[in-house]
């Protein structure tokens, strides 16, 4: 998701010599020996599509790192999740 606090986290990054990787089913950053390097606090991926394994149903989820591990929330819309996202964005960063 693109935020102005997620754009000044992802440059913050890049300027400490991380990538971020993308791969098949997660993205990631990674240092220059290719390790995985944490999301900043604050962070937020997504919205993203899920499907629930017992009903079939889709749904959506973002998530938002928040220190000592990620908050996450699903929804019926992309515009209810990220609403959340970017206030819980807010709250980890306060």
């Amino acid at each position: 998701m693109i935020t102005p606090i997620n754009e000044r986290l992802h440059r913050h990054m890049l300027d400490n010599g991380y990538t971020l990787k993308k791969g098949n089913k997660y993205t990631h950053y990674i240092d220059s020996d290719g390790n995985y390097v944490s999301y900043p606090i604050g962070y937020i991926t997504g919205p993203s599509r899920g499907t629930d394994a017992l009903t079939g149903k889709p749904y959506w989820y973002c998530s938002v790192q928040g220190g000592n591990g990620w908050r996450q929330r699903s929804g019926t819309t992309p515009e209810e999740v990220s609403k959340w996202a970017i206030q819980k964005q807010k709250e980890v960063m306060e």
